[in-house]
């Protein structure tokens, strides 16, 4: 069953909490959780628009790209196939 709005997380407080306040809580807030000039470069290029996409449809969302410190470390076939 599917929670009332008033109760779930927007998409952007989710992003939040992975990223830049999962870094507090590791004590590395000056390390990651942001893109910024001095920071580890932790990112996911993701296949779809999570921002925009239809809720019912986050589930089908895959990282084409992901990169730890600024090395990538998961590259999909996917990434280059439309060229």
């Amino acid at each position: 069953m599917r929670k009332p709005a008033s109760e779930r997380l927007t998409r952007l407080e989710a992003l939040a909490l992975y990223t830049r306040h999962a870094a507090w809580l590791a004590f590395a807030e000056q390390h990651r959780g942001q893109l910024s000039v001095g920071k580890q470069a932790d990112l996911a290029v993701l296949n779809q628009p999570f921002m925009t996409m239809p809720e019912d449809r986050i589930d089908t969302i895959r990282a084409v790209l992901t990169l730890v410190d600024g090395r990538i470390v998961h590259e999909s076939p996917d990434l280059n196939a439309g060229q």
